[in-house]
């Protein structure tokens, strides 16, 4: 298991930087002859061992002091240079090698045409097989299968390396020949399931590759390395409006970056020397939807911490083997792109819009048009759909036929009706969520996995297919089916940019109906599911900074994000011409808020209870009050916890900033070491968008609590604290209940009461009447 973990400052590294002279070697500060003769084998003894850490101050952040003791030194310096391999994707390795001062290990060989990785210490060769099956500047595709195979099987060749500075002179000798996507998400899935790996602390997404989030203005850099004469300019890169200065704006810079990626504007620098920095400019403005409405929607569906959660959960959840366990992974699925596609019907509503809908039938035109206005990593801009575009075959990387997409659908459906699923050996299997075996899956699982399948954790790859990820590959390649254009692919063939496209959300409310099948053919729960007898829950409200109670505000914010890496290649941060690349943007955030409980426990006993809250417009599109039955899929999860009760009155504060669908990646700060917060790899809801956007006079929604017996419901085996959107490798989901619980069914007489009146009669559970009040 790996957390993410910041650290001290860099000076307080373990590591102490050398004092270097202009050719980069250590001075000597005694010049005996005994002295010089231990300055020559210092010397050659840190050129085997060791690369400088002068040169590797950008990644120390990365590295957590507490832990860096228990590693050698030389698998540590292994480590700081697989980071700077990372967080500089397109730099060849032998300019970062050189630029670098790094030994190159000679213990491996690579060569390309026989695809055979040599150890010329035992002379044995591996053949890579599939692992460089996709060209250098080919454009990678999540979506498609065999793509995220080659991923697997380079992750299969790193993790057979016993240690650290193997996988590093693993590294050195494949990663010219590899595909530069392949190659980072390899990396970045190492990097998180190794344990020889866990104090360290990765980069996000954003990080690594700027240029799949930030598009579209020339940023070539004219640096010339002295070695080989190589330019970024060849690579063509692109951002956005680049100032070189900004009037009455002066951002702290943070050397490393790592320690504090994010950082607010309008703050002091920290250092008189260094340049100004390079603006990239995220204008929003830009038009990219034919359609003014779903425009509107651009802040939310452009943010970038949003698509790197995105494409985080797909690689924590999606990408693995079948000897990594992922617990309840198909009910991940579900679970987290239903809230995905609640939360946008809530920004939906706070604009005046109608819920998002589905679209369910690939043989009918696509009515949104979009054009990302960016490039997809290979120098080349992804492919534009224009309005009213129909999908048709496609007959590309891979072969697939609308016909196909229909028989898959029809089973699935099936299964749905019969709650039943059929296995590779012809067996029927029960789905349900209720009397499982001891062992057994949940029915919605089952179903998940099939719905978002790969060979590995569908119980029938081959008869139901691969519904849900072939969809997306055919929403990116109606704009040329056949590749006879040779255009890339849309953004929907990725995690990392999907989110964007108006159609991802029409998309999964097809995919989130034919879950809704499943879940209103289960039985509605009982009186006793719903009760915890002796715990009353007394009173409950929400609270912010500006003490009106049940009243909380949304604004919009400037922020400024560091993205120098993966941007420009400098030597180190010495350069006369280094300047760093941070990028301006205007992204929706909260003032932060409580949820204040009064928790009455009759008990003689104290009384361990679980807390959950949830949240959902009070009314429709139309203005008009919802039934528990209209409002039930408008339900988002805020928060679940669970809290020791005393006998007697408890009051009860929980933090907004606390919940437990957040991740910690955030603009303003990270997570610090030793925090109680769920800390995995940047995987959670981004903070700033807890909240919807509201209205100027107060969007009414609702908040519901309900408090649950924490003896029956937790598990406690996970090593984690506890996050409802991201469960890592090898740890168990902590709650025993369906996620959603207990929203995810219908109630009786749900059609025709509200909410409230359906749990007035349940002392464990509240419903609280809350305005969002966006200030312009």
């Amino acid at each position: 298991m790996l957390l993410f973990a910041s650290r001290a400052p860099a000076s307080k590294s373990p590591l102490k930087p050398l004092t270097v002279d202009a050719t980069g070697r250590p001075k000597a500060r005694l010049s005996t002859p005994r002295m010089k003769f231990l300055r020559f084998f210092l010397l050659s003894m840190i050129d085997v061992l060791c690369v400088s850490y002068i040169l590797f101050q950008d990644v120390e952040g990365n590295i957590m002091t507490s832990n860096a003791t228990n590693s050698s030194i030389k698998d540590e310096q292994a480590i700081r240079a697989l980071l700077q391999m990372l967080t500089n994707p397109y730099t060849p390795t032998k300019v970062l090698s050189s630029r670098f001062h790094w030994v190159r290990p000679n213990h491996f060989h690579f060569d390309p045409e026989k695809k055979l990785l040599r150890n010329l210490d035992t002379g044995k060769a591996v053949d890579l097989g599939n692992a460089t099956a996709i060209g250098k500047k080919h454009q990678f595709v999540w979506y498609n299968k065999e793509h995220r195979r080659t991923v697997m099987e380079l992750t299969d060749k790193f993790e057979s390396a016993k240690n650290p500075w193997e996988i590093f002179s693993i590294t050195q000798a494949l990663r010219d020949s590899i595909n530069t996507r392949v190659f980072v998400t390899a990396l970045l899935y190492l990097l998180e399931s190794r344990e020889d790996f866990q104090h360290v602390k990765i980069p996000s997404i954003a990080q690594v590759l700027p240029d799949l989030f930030f598009p579209e203005v020339a940023l070539n850099s004219k640096q010339e390395d002295n070695n080989i004469q190589w330019k970024e300019g060849l690579l063509e890169r692109t951002r956005r409006q680049v100032f070189p200065q900004v009037p009455n704006f002066s951002p702290q810079f943070f050397p490393g970056a790592f320690p504090q990626p994010f950082f607010r504007a309008g703050v002091t620098p920290n250092s008189e020397q260094q340049r100004p920095p390079l603006f990239v400019e995220w204008h929003l403005g830009q038009r990219r939807t034919d359609i003014a409405a779903e425009e509107e929607l651009a802040y939310w569906r452009e943010d970038f911490l949003l698509n790197g959660h995105h494409w985080h959960w797909h690689l924590v959840h999606q990408l693995g083997r079948p000897s990594v366990r992922r617990h309840r992974k198909g009910e991940q699925f579900y679970y987290m792109h239903r809230n995905m596609v609640v939360r946008y019907n809530w920004e939906r509503l706070s604009l005046g819009m109608d819920l998002v809908e589905a679209y369910e039938d690939l043989k009918t035109p696509i009515r949104e048009g979009y054009s990302p206005r960016f490039n997809g990593g290979t120098g080349e801009r992804w492919g534009a759909r224009e309005p009213n575009t129909q999908p048709q075959d496609v007959n590309r990387e891979l072969n697939i036929t609308l016909n196909q997409m229909e028989v898959w659908r029809t089973r699935l459906q099936r299964a749905i009706r019969t709650r039943t699923i059929m296995r590779r050996d012809g067996i029927e299997i029960a789905m349900r969520d209720v009397d499982i075996p001891m062992g057994g899956r949940l029915g919605i699982d089952i179903l998940g996995d099939a719905t978002e399948s790969d060979w590995f954790t569908s119980d029938n790859y081959q008869f139901y297919g691969d519904y849900h990820n072939f969809g997306h590959y055919i929403i990116s390649a109606t704009h040329d089916p056949k590749g006879l254009l040779n255009e890339p692919l849309g953004i929907m063939s990725e995690p990392v940019t999907a989110v964007r496209d108006p159609i991802f959300f029409r998309w999964h409310k097809h995919i989130d109906d034919l879950f809704e099948m499943y879940k209103i053919s289960q039985r509605p729960y009982s009186r006793f599911e719903l009760s915890l007898p002796g715990v009353e829950l007394v009173n409950a409200g929400l609270m912010d900074s500006s003490s009106e109670p049940n009243v909380l505000h949304t604004f919009f914010r400037t922020s400024v994000y560091n993205a120098r890496f993966g941007i420009d290649f400098m030597k180190e941060e010495s350069d006369t011409d280094y300047r760093p690349v941070v990028v301006r943007t205007r992204h929706l955030d909260h003032r932060p808020f409580s949820y204040l409980l009064q928790i009455n426990n009759h008990l003689p006993t104290r009384k361990k209870v679980v807390v959950r809250i949830f949240m959902a417009p009070k009314e429709d599109s139309w203005g008009q009050p919802m039934t528990f039955s209209q409002q039930r899929r408008q339900w988002g999860e805020m928060d679940v916890f669970d809290v020791d009760l005393v006998p007697g009155l408890n009051s009860v504060t929980r933090l907004s900033r606390q919940s437990s669908i957040l991740g910690r990646e955030r603009f303003a700060r990270r997570g610090q070491p030793g925090s109680d917060f769920f800390d995995y790899f940047g995987c959670g809801w981004p903070p700033h968008l807890l909240l919807p956007r509201g209205t100027t006079s107060g969007m009414k929604f609702q908040v519901f609590i309900m408090l649950t017996d924490a003896d029956r419901d937790l598990i406690s085996t996970s090593r984690v604290p506890r996050n409802s959107f991201c469960v890592p490798p090898q740890e168990n989901f902590q709650d025993r209940r369906p996620m959603g619980f207990p929203l995810d069914r219908r109630m009786r007489m749900g059609s025709t009461l509200t909410i409230a009146e359906l749990f007035e009669v349940y002392p464990n559970a509240l419903v609280v009447d809350v305005d969002v009040m966006h200030v312009e």
